[in-house]
């Protein structure tokens, strides 16, 4: 089978993995609706949504733990749905690790090998290579009992490489860690992988987990794909309404209008107001753009250790925006100039960024 390229204008891509058309069924349940993806070799790619939205569903077809009803499954150009997951030359890290207590760190990374036959000699060359990587020489003879959370995880994911799989499938990696371990080993195994150039997918339902460590985040919803794209276009150019509501913490807001330099769009009823669309200010400091100032008092502050969340109401119109722990001291009750720059509404379909009229000349940007 000849493998998919698209052109991108930057060159041509080769895709390593590609969905064609899935759907999958439990029952009355629809898991995955026509659901069609490619994924670029060496990509880092996120599977990002709410549960019971698809995600762990797509990720288990390209497994082979689950059989699509309908629709291709691709890896390296050859189509899977008939093959059995352990020819599929893939390599698995699941959520609980799943590593044999009784079995050392060795033993437990040179399972997969061991299960193969490999020779002793290679096995003994390819673990200790991964111990290397995974930066836990020293501890070859340890058990799963006798490490921490995160030495663990590293273990499991070095088991997972340790077959040389051509794609590397990631179910919640960072689920059983504590948040600070977590953010370090986010950025460990993100420069792992990078280093050893394996394409990667990572299923998640933690936004910051999403945006911090992938080159594209595919989001679902309710079986489907909503979009696909680099964390920043995902973030900053939502697609669709789930998409810009579920993405970031947000002010949804009816009665956008009623904000100066913002003029009501037919059949539009809400705004979405992400903290970043909002500047606070003492009340009457702020000259510039003075036309479009909102007056508003502070109704609640929250400490969130490298910033300040800080609810604002405006008229009858509540809304959360940032502001840095060094700037100007608030207070609950505080009245503040309040600047708006812009707004992201949405039908039922599309959304749309809307520019704050009174500071931009060019107001609507279909996205």
């Amino acid at each position: 089978m000849i493998p998919l390229i698209i052109d991108t204008g930057r060159g041509r891509k080769y895709m390593y993995v590609s969905l064609s058309n899935i759907y999958k069924n439990y029952g009355d349940f629809q898991a995955s609706k026509d659901v069609s993806l490619s994924i670029e070799k060496g990509n880092l790619v996120a599977l990002l949504g709410p549960s019971g939205s698809g995600k762990t569903t797509i990720l288990r077809m390209i497994a082979g733990l689950e059989t699509p009803d309908r629709g291709d499954i691709c890896i390296n150009g050859t189509r899977v749905n008939d093959v059995a997951p352990a020819d599929r030359g893939i390599g698995f890290l699941f959520q609980s690790y799943a590593l044999f207590r009784y079995m050392t760190v060795f033993d437990n990374i040179a399972f997969g090998l061991t299960v193969k036959k490999v020779a002793k000699e290679e096995i003994r060359r390819r673990v200790t290579e991964l111990i290397e990587l995974i930066g836990l020489s020293g501890l070859e003879d340890r058990y799963p009992s006798q490490l921490s959370g995160g030495q663990r995880q590293r273990v499991a994911f070095a088991r997972a490489l340790a077959p040389n799989p051509e794609v590397l499938l990631l179910d919640e990696p960072f689920a059983a860690i504590d948040a600070k371990v977590k953010e370090e080993l986010r950025m460990w195994l993100r420069n792992t992988i990078q280093q050893i150039g394996i394409t990667t997918i990572f299923v998640t339902h933690d936004q910051e987990e999403a945006l911090e460590m992938a080159d594209q985040i595919v989001v679902t919803n309710k079986g489907r794909i909503e979009q696909v794209g680099t964390p920043q276009e995902i973030y900053c150019n939502p697609e669709t309404p789930f998409v810009a509501k579920f993405l970031g913490k947000s002010s949804v807001v009816e009665g956008y209008d009623v904000l100066k330099g913002f003029q009501k769009i037919d059949n539009v009823k809400e705004a979405l107001i992400r903290p970043e669309y909002i500047s606070i200010h003492p009340q009457g400091s702020l000259h510039r753009y003075r036309s479009v100032v909102e007056l508003g008092h502070i109704e609640h502050i929250l400490f969130k250790g490298n910033r300040l969340e800080v609810t604002v109401r405006i008229g009858e119109l509540v809304l959360v925006a940032n502001h840095t722990i060094d700037g100007h001291a608030f207070k609950v009750g505080d009245a503040v100039d309040v600047l708006i720059s812009r707004i992201c509404i949405y039908d039922e379909t599309d959304t749309y960024l809307v520019e704050n009229e009174g500071m931009n000349t060019s107001s609507l940007f279909y996205i």
